[in-house]
This record gives structure tokens, C-alpha cells and sequence, in this order.
């Protein structure tokens, strides 16, 4: 049984895909699973996730996706990864694990950060940094690209509310 299982919503995500699945290929750690939850792509998605190692199961967009991810993952702890972002660092899902062990969290997530090189990105992007931070005891964020919590609290919490279509990840972490 690997102790993290990889969930990662999808439609439509050939452009995308390869390169955050790359990047898990990439990790230091390796005790792992990757599960796509595809929402019925008409393009390459699936046979990218299959091609790269992934076990892609029926998904829906995005927090039934991530539940129908989530129902057949295995791992301890789960990561909620969107198809357009990357592992920033060889050691990433290693540290956060790390992290989330030795303070004892239960749900982790990260700063955001722009794939753009435009400074007004940037800028917008620490703007949301800086915010989540000042906000996080009373009311937490959490972006869905990036999630990691332990299977016991999603499932303690029944999963993402899937009536909820815009920020169901901000959601989840307030339950």
C-alpha cells in the first residue's frame, strides 16, 4: 500500500497533463500512486495518463473528481493536484510529508505561484499569498491545485461537496 495517493481531476488536459506527471516521475519520493479522475476528455488525456503510469477511473469536474480519485486511493495521505501545475522541486512531496508528520497537521497546502513571468502576475499572485496567510485562522483557504491531507480527514468530512461548482476547495478546508 503506498503511502500517498496522487488525485488529479481532469478534461480536456492533453496540453497539461505529461508535464505535471513528469514532474511527479521526477520526485524523490516514490512511495506513491497517481490516479487520474478524467471527466470524460475527448482528447489524448486519458491515453497520456495510462502511457505515463497513472490509474485514471471515472472522474466529474472538479471536487467529484477529486472524490471519485479519492474513493479508490490507498495511501495515508492524499494529494489534490490540478492537471495544470508542476512540482516545483525534486523534494517537494518528500518536505511536505515531512512537514505534515513532524507538526502533525492533518490538510497542508502551498503558496501560489505563477507559471508567467509578467510582474503584474506575480504581483496578483503574493496579493493571494498574503491574504490566505492573514486569513488562514479565520477563515482558510486552500487552492484544489494543491492540496495534501490525510485519507482519514477526507473521509472524516465526506469528501469535497460536490453541489458546490466554484470554490469547493475553499470549502473542504473550512469543514
Amino acid at each position: 500500500m503506498p503511502k500517498l495517493s496522487i488525485v488529479i481531476p481532469t478534461k480536456n488536459e492533453e496540453e497539461n497533463l505529461s508535464s505535471l506527471l513528469h514532474s511527479i516521475k521526477a520526485q524523490a519520493f516514490a512511495d506513491l500512486e497517481v490516479i487520474v479522475a478524467d471527466a470524460k476528455s475527448t482528447d489524448r488525456t486519458r491515453q497520456i495518463a495510462t502511457d505515463l503510469g497513472a490509474h485514471v477511473v471515472e472522474g466529474g469536474m472538479p471536487g467529484p473528481g477529486r472524490n471519485r480519485g479519492a474513493a479508490v486511493a490507498k495511501g495515508e495521505f492524499i494529494a489534490f493536484f490540478d492537471a495544470d501545475v508542476y512540482l516545483p522541486s525534486n523534494h517537494f512531496l518528500e518536505d511536505c510529508l515531512a512537514e505534515m508528520e513532524r507538526k502533525k497537521l492533518d490538510i497542508v497546502t502551498c503558496k501560489v505561484k505563477p507559471l508567467s513571468r509578467k510582474p503584474i502576475d506575480r504581483a496578483l499572485h503574493e496579493v493571494y499569498n498574503a491574504y490566505a496567510v492573514m486569513t488562514e485562522k479565520i477563515r482558510p483557504h486552500a487552492p484544489g491545485f494543491c492540496t495534501l491531507v490525510r485519507r482519514s480527514l477526507h473521509k472524516a468530512i465526506n469528501g469535497y461537496d460536490e453541489n458546490i461548482v466554484f470554490a469547493e476547495d475553499h470549502d473542504y478546508v473550512c469543514n
